[in-house]
């Protein structure tokens, strides 16, 4: 049978994939993209949009419990009511948790009711990856320190979110250019490129000072299994910005000449998608770790 930590890590990778695609690919979609094209890729995104509001609402609910089996006697104390009490109003976790549940709900009933209130799902969608912040290494510390730890891990959160989840419509909309060029696809592209900048540089910056203020230091020494792991992720997170520069530097400049440079680019942004799931998979690795 699986274990307790298992399943919590499992339903926490999958809160985490669902809501950085709903925050980034709704933002894309409500703020970047052209009208006309925010249309018609909305409706064609919105069952999947539906499905991962669900599967993020389920992993919310389910965390409470595992959390539950975790800290007790395994299984048997999943649905204990003293652990449970303990976990809800004398731990970070409850909170939490409340946060989590309080929003995925939020993000599904807007999915089904208002399903053309992309900036409304956006923000909740936001919220509701926000509210992965509110427990684990970013309560460790107190004071001012435990203040700016907290702020620049909700950025970082937040920054890597709207990178990585846009990714999946603007995968999108470069199979389209493969076959023909339009403005408000190209548009959408150039807005996503610029924003892009943004994202990816508030993305390392916060992600250095929440190592720094984590382990007191910017760079992973390789001491322990945490440094270790903190590396890779450091390694894949260099080899998807060097994806992203080449795409904006080298790929699109080549766009209108040359008709083989949409796939091109559209291989390669599924390329750096994927190298995105391998840091999200570390990442929640990490977050069950002790970083001391």
């Amino acid at each position: 049978m699986i274990s307790p930590d298992t399943a919590l890590a499992l339903a926490r990778l999958a809160q985490d994939f669902c809501a950085i695609l709903l925050w980034g690919g709704a933002g894309f979609l409500a703020f970047l993209a052209p009208a006309q094209l925010s249309h018609n890729l909305s409706q064609s995104l919105l069952p999947p949009a539906r499905l991962l509001a669900f599967v993020a609402f389920v992993a919310a609910t389910v965390i409470l419990p595992f959390q539950s089996a975790r800290l007790g006697e395994g299984w048997p104390d999943a649905l204990s009511p003293t652990i449970l009490h303990d976990v809800l109003f004398q731990s970070s976790i409850g909170f939490s948790w409340a946060a989590q549940l309080a929003t995925s709900v939020l993000v599904i009933l807007t999915a089904i009711i208002f399903p053309r209130r992309l900036r409304l799902f956006a923000v909740l969608a936001g919220l509701l990856l926000a509210s992965r912040t509110l427990s684990g290494h970013v309560v460790m510390l107190d004071g001012p320190s435990g203040l700016l730890l907290h702020l620049s891990y909700l950025a970082h959160v937040l920054a890597a979110g709207a990178w990585v989840g846009a990714l999946l419509p603007v995968i999108l909309i470069m199979r389209n250019l493969s076959r023909q060029v339009t403005e408000p696809e190209t548009k959408a592209l150039r807005n996503f490129s610029i924003i892009g900048h943004f994202a990816v540089a508030f993305t390392v910056l916060t992600g250095a000072i929440n190592a720094a203020l984590i382990r007191d230091r910017f760079l992973p020494l390789i001491a322990t299994a945490y440094d270790e792991t903190l590396a890779l992720k450091i390694i894949i997170v260099a080899a998807m910005i060097s994806i992203a520069i080449m795409n904006r530097y080298i790929i699109v400049p080549r766009l209108s000449a040359n008709p083989r440079a949409a796939t091109m680019l559209a291989v390669l942004t599924t390329v750096e998608f994927l190298l995105a799931g391998f840091v999200l998979i570390i990442v929640n690795i990490l977050g069950a770790m002790n970083p001391h």
